[in-house]
């Protein structure tokens, strides 16, 4: 809309400003003395990044990777160098999502590289754990273990929570068969006691309470098993964090299986399986998929698996988050 006519300009910044003190002086009054006002460039990283998280946690990553480069160049002119490396880590966390790995890496690098060099190490749990879930992409398991525990260990010692990198850690385990062995339960025990930490982020805290299902389910109690897969459910839907989803969904289909609930393990995969495509998760697609197809050739199930078939071999067929990006 056009600016009126005839309304003079310093009288529409007279009666903004007047308003502005008015608002102030509100606030003022109702919740005490307001805090100081960041730095103009500082204030633009700190809201160029929350506007980026924004739209990384709908999977727009075109979008968030616009504000994250918002936010480098005005942490930059600000000099905060807790905010440059916050940047460049949510950056190369971005292209990590789009599977660009040798740009997430050159990111991820130069943002672990700043941190260490300035007292404190600022922001570098966050980074060596992006870090490790890049090693591990790329198929360094030994890497991403060490990159894990030192994430923990620094976040540790900065009085943060370590519970995100030690359920990695955990998680990492089940990669070693259907019997992890002792090494997961010592590993997901860790991971349990770090979610009790203030500072745990509520994504963690519902991988730590599948970790903590699948743990019960491979212990023979089912009954444990559905009440912690309740909590991660309950946090992972209010979030809408379609990973965790996904993941849930999976070991929701592990416990039908196990009660012999043939159907309510088919509806959870299918389900996962729609959350594993619209994230571009090839790997959790096959895997799902190959579970389905051995539901339905055991059990007989007379579902048809074509749609989801197609959607596999071409995932732009269910697009829905980039339909939604700006």
């Amino acid at each position: 809309m056009g600016r009126a006519r005839g309304f003079p300009r310093r009288a529409l910044a007279a009666r903004l400003a007047a308003a502005a003190l008015a608002a102030l002086a509100a606030l003022s009054a109702c919740g005490g003395p307001l805090p100081p006002q960041d730095p103009f460039y500082l204030g633009s990283a700190k809201d160029a990044l929350s506007r980026g998280n924004h739209w990384y946690l709908r999977g727009c990553g075109r979008e968030a990777a616009r504000f994250y480069g918002e936010a480098l160049t005005s942490a930059r002119l600000s000099d905060s160098v807790a905010h440059i490396v916050m940047a460049l880590n949510a950056l190369g966390a971005a292209r990590l999502a789009e599977g660009d790995l040798a740009a997430a890496a050159g990111l991820l690098d130069e943002a672990a590289e700043l941190s260490r060099s300035e007292p404190g190490n600022p922001e570098i749990a966050p980074v060596l754990g992006n870090l490790g879930t890049l090693a591990w992409r790329a198929g360094r398991r030994d890497d991403a273990l060490e990159f894990w525990e030192d994430a923990a260990s620094r976040a540790s010692s900065g009085n943060e929570s370590p519970a995100v990198s030690l359920a990695s850690v955990a998680r990492s385990k089940l990669a070693d068969g259907p019997s992890p062995g002792p090494g997961f339960a010592e590993s997901l025990a860790r991971a349990a006691a770090a979610a009790g930490h203030p500072g745990t982020p509520d994504s963690a805290k519902a991988d730590v309470l599948n970790l903590r299902a699948r743990d019960a389910l491979m212990g023979g109690r089912p009954d444990e098993a559905r009440a912690f897969l309740a909590g991660a459910l309950e946090i992972d839907r209010r979030l809408e964090n379609q990973g965790g989803l996904a993941e849930d969904l999976e070991m929701a289909a592990a416990l039908a299986s196990a009660s012999g609930d043939w159907a309510g393990a088919a509806s959870s995969l299918e389900r996962a399986f729609y959350l594993r495509a619209a994230l571009r998760d090839r790997d959790g697609m096959g895997r799902v998929m190959g579970a389905l197809r051995t539901l339905n050739r055991d059990r007989g199930l007379p579902k048809t698996l074509a749609p989801m078939e197609a959607v596999q071999r071409d995932p732009s067929l269910f697009n829905p988050m980039e339909e939604r990006c700006p």
